[in-house]
């Protein structure tokens, strides 16, 4: 590798540095720094004095930003840069980027690094809100159900076991019966020792694949025996329970016999017979598979006998056993039956208590069909003491959702477009109707923190927070509108499309469009919606005309620009991140940094869109940088593509870059002070382009106007000899005529320096026939005309405009032999354009037709 300056000294101690792969040597004595790839760094070299120009050979700076912060932010990939480092880490990375190895430098690694660490920082947010996952603890009770766990438990404990207790704890779906009972079993273990055994059977978890008997019976056993060293009682009700099963066996059947019988009878009540009789014989038939060979005796007891005996054992034990039954409402209609079934049919065992788990609505129903429609009644006639889980506070609820928005709220770059009023207006119109228990929270904790990862660029979200929020509640709670939002893009951002149509038909058609998303959502909820959704998008709900600098400026999923982001979760190839626009405008007062990063916008086709939404912080930029900022607008005006379109009301970015100056110093009402900053600003400068127009739009006009009165006739001169500098300068370096719009420059320097000069640089360029068809290049003009959906361009030139700065027959000289087939398309179009001009003078057409005045058949119109 070749670096910008001499080789190093001969002490000894440096050498050369060169490149090699993914390796860098530039010496023997050296520290290190590894990232992702090998990067060996020296130090004692005198290589880094004579290479390092920044700071005129000074290898400090360097230093400090390529070794000790970049291992700083190795160690510690959480931390952030100071402004301070931010500012030398910009210092360096210029030089670097041009001198070093792009993909494995330390400027890679420590953006890298700082990249990653933002979004590591996003991602694990919130990791742990599950929609599903109940709590475990009363320590995470944030609901107050605390004091309700304890009580409950208590009385479950205090039991006197001589009889059985079926005990129920309703409640809807997402209310937290599970949370709850997990922290009545918590309070039940309380202490040195517990004085009651917990079965916990969840059908829900063989649902589909398994008996749901066969699986209960299997797990009471395996209770039991855990007993029966310690407890003899548990022991024989063991073997009891295998008699008793054995026996239940025939009566169960004979009960289901009888209940056919009834039902064909027509005697009343034969479907809870039958119900029973299976209830009996599954349970015994299942429990006698795993029982061992049974006495012949056991035979000729009856099953209320063996029932007796069993009862009696199952009184002698220590102590209760506690059979918790969570998630029947989740089962199908025949599974909530079968668990019903069997607890009717085992319920009044001593020391056996039940806790069932459920929303009573759903297990009714299911129990209606063999109840004869009195589902309800039947669960009461099973249930001895029925709870309902406690309904929280809307407030506690609320507090968990808040608690995790403001998680993610604090972290830097995601709330720094919160919109406070415009949340409290979304919120009491009608979004907290969605948040009604902590399922629903959890829910939308849990995916919005997805949706939040997607969208971070570096330190900068993306999205407006507040839109998102909205937008996935809707799509959680309202997902048929949700789902109805993407086709309708025109008409909810108020884009062009939709504003085509006149006053009446675009108030009949937002009308119809309210109407017709309204009806996808819940009756109850749509007066609800309609305020939600006329805080995202203000142009179809009931503001026409909503300031779009200011949406834009927030990242509203109202403005078209932003629209698609929302839906995608990612960014468009010719959307530009809102990172770039921030980083533009925390350099304003770096000209240098400015300028790479509108190259690198340019570069990705991105610079004209970037400018046009820059423009929409032009009334936000402090004062205090309007100098820099002149100087930065200068420097990168060079740059700036040149809208070519030949659409009257298409703005070109420079005329972007022009307005956001303007803006700022229109603020100043002191007109020596905008003098000032202008003059500071040029002074500084180096580009040409946005100089002129800055020029240009406070030049007196012929008739005694202005286009822009920014400074005075006396200022105005003073600040001409500056711009003119610039442009004498660029003229003789070459870079004047690689410059887009020539064509105006020439005009101004003309105006402002007199035709001969003019004429004389273009003259002294003037010397082949690339060079013809590159003057002829910068005054070839464009219109576009539009016939429905039919878009012409027509290109022409203007012979008595391009005759002010160049002979016409000189160019004529130099391309008259041209194949003009053989061009590239710019070049062949600006002799195409040439020529048909020089035929119309021949036919005598008066100039102002090389101007413009041609027929439908011009050969030069192009359709799209």
């Amino acid at each position: 590798m070749v670096f910008p300056r001499g080789k190093a000294g001969d002490d000894g101690r440096g050498r050369v540095g060169f490149l090699r792969l993914k390796e860098w040597f530039p010496g023997a004595i050296h520290q290190t720094i590894r990232s992702n790839e090998v990067w060996e760094y020296h130090l004692g070299s005198n290589t880094w004095h004579l290479i390092f120009e920044p700071d005129g050979g000074n290898h400090g700076p360097m230093k400090e930003v390529l070794l000790f912060l970049a291992r700083r932010l190795r160690a510690n990939p959480d931390d952030a840069m100071t402004a301070e480092e931010r500012k030398r880490f910009e210092e360096v990375r210029p030089w670097w980027k041009e001198y070093g190895l792009a993909n494995c430098h330390p400027v890679s690694m420590i953006e890298r690094t700082t990249s990653m660490a933002a979004r590591k920082r996003t991602t694990n947010k919130s990791s742990d809100f599950t929609a599903d996952r109940p709590i475990a603890s009363s320590k995470a009770d944030r609901l107050g159900r605390t004091a309700f766990a304890n009580a409950l438990a208590e009385r479950i404990r205090g039991w006197n076991g001589n009889e059985s207790l079926v005990i129920s704890l309703c409640g809807e779906w997402g209310c937290g019966k599970t949370s709850l009972k997990n922290m009545v079993l918590e309070s039940l273990n309380k202490g040195r020792r517990s004085k009651v055994d917990v079965l916990q059977f969840s059908p829900w978890e063989i649902s589909g694949h398994a008996s749901v008997a066969g699986t209960f019976f299997r797990e009471l056993g395996v209770a039991l025996n855990r007993r029966a060293e310690k407890d003899p009682a548990a022991k024989a009700a063991v073997q009891r329970m295998k008699r008793y099963s054995k026996v239940a066996s025939f009566g169960g059947t004979a009960l289901k016999g009888v209940g056919r019988v009834m039902a064909f009878t027509g005697v009343p009540g034969a479907p809870i017979l039958e119900w029973f009789g299976d209830a009996v014989t599954a349970s015994s038939e299942i429990a006698a598979k795993g029982a061992e060979a049974q006495s012949e005796s056991s035979r000729e007891l009856s099953l209320a006998e063996v029932k007796r005996l069993l009862a009696g054992d199952m009184a002698k034990l220590k102590h209760p056993l506690l059979v918790v039954i969570d998630d029947i409402d989740r089962l199908t209609t025949d599974e909530i039956r079968e668990v019903f079934q069997l607890v009717k049919a085992n319920a009044d065992f001593p020391n056996l208590i039940y806790l069932l788990m459920f929303d009573r609505n759903i297990v009714a129903r299911a129990l209606d069909s063999i109840a004869g429609g009195r589902g309800n009644e039947f669960l009461d006639k099973i249930i001895q003491v029925l709870f309902h889980v406690p309904q929280p506070s809307m407030k506690r609820v609320h507090e968990v959702l808040f608690g995790g928005l403001d998680a993610h709220l604090a972290e830097a770059g995601f709330g720094e477009r919160w919109e406070k009023q415009r949340w409290s207006r979304v919120w009491l119109g009608g979004l907290s109707l969605y948040f009604t228990n902590l399922r629903c929270v959890y829910r939308f904790l849990g995916s919005f923190s997805f949706q939040v990862s997607q969208m971070w660029h570096g330190k900068t979200f993306e999205l407006n927070p507040l839109d998102l929020i909205i937008l996935e509640t809707l799509r959680l709670f309202e997902p048929a509108v949700y789902e109805a939002l993407p086709s309708r893009r025109a008409i909810l951002t108020g884009s062009r499309v939709a504003g085509m149509l006149d006053e009446n038909e675009g108030k009949e058609a937002r009308k119809a469009e309210q109407i017709a998303l309204l009806a996808l959502a819940n009756e109850l909820r749509r007066h609800a919606l309609s305020e939600i959704l006329g805080a995202l998008f203000p142009a179809l709900f009931g503001q026409g005309h909503p300031d779009r600098n200011s949406m834009q400026r927030q990242l509203r999923v109202g403005h078209e620009r932003f629209f698609d982001r929302y839906f995608t979760l990612s960014l468009a190839p010719d959307d530009v991140p809102q990172a770039d626009l921030d980083y533009l405008r925390e350099t304003f007062v770096n000209p240098a940094a400015f300028v790479e990063r509108c190259e690198s916008l340019k570069s990705r086709g991105l610079l004209a869109a970037a400018f046009e939404r820059l423009s929409a912080y032009r009334h936000d930029i402090p004062i205090s940088v309007f100098p820099t900022l002149i100087t930065s607008m200068a420097n990168v005006g060079d740059i700036l593509p040149e809208q070519d379109s030949g659409e009257v009301l298409t703005m070109d970015t420079l005329e972007y870059a022009y307005y956001i100056v303007r803006a700022c110093l229109k603020r100043i009402d002191d007109e020596s002070e905008r003098y000032q900053h202008i003059r500071d600003g040029i002074k500084s400068a180096s580009g040409v382009r946005f100089a002129v127009r800055l020029l240009a739009m406070g030049e007196l006009l012929p008739d005694g106007s202005r286009s822009e009165f920014l400074v005075s006739d006396e200022q105005w001169g003073s600040l001409k000899p500056l711009v003119l500098s610039l442009v004498e300068a660029a003229a003789k370096d070459g870079r004047l005529r690689k410059l887009e719009g020539l064509a105006y420059l020439l005009s101004r320097w003309k105006d402002w320096a007199g035709e001969d000069i003019v004429k004389n640089w273009v003259a002294s360029e003037l010397k082949t026939r690339n060079d013809a068809l590159w003057i002829l290049k910068a005054f070839l003009s464009t219109t576009m005309q539009h016939s429905g959906e039919r878009v012409t361009y027509t290109r022409y030139m203007r012979l008595g405009v391009l005759s002010e700065f160049v002979d016409i027959d000189a160019i004529e000289r130099f391309t008259c032999s041209t194949d003009i087939t053989m061009l590239p398309q710019d070049e062949m179009r600006a002799l195409r354009a040439f020529r048909q001009a020089l035929k119309w003078r021949e036919e005598g057409r008066p100039p102002e037709y090389h101007g413009g005045a041609w027929d439908g058949a011009n050969p030069l119109e192009e359709e799209t």
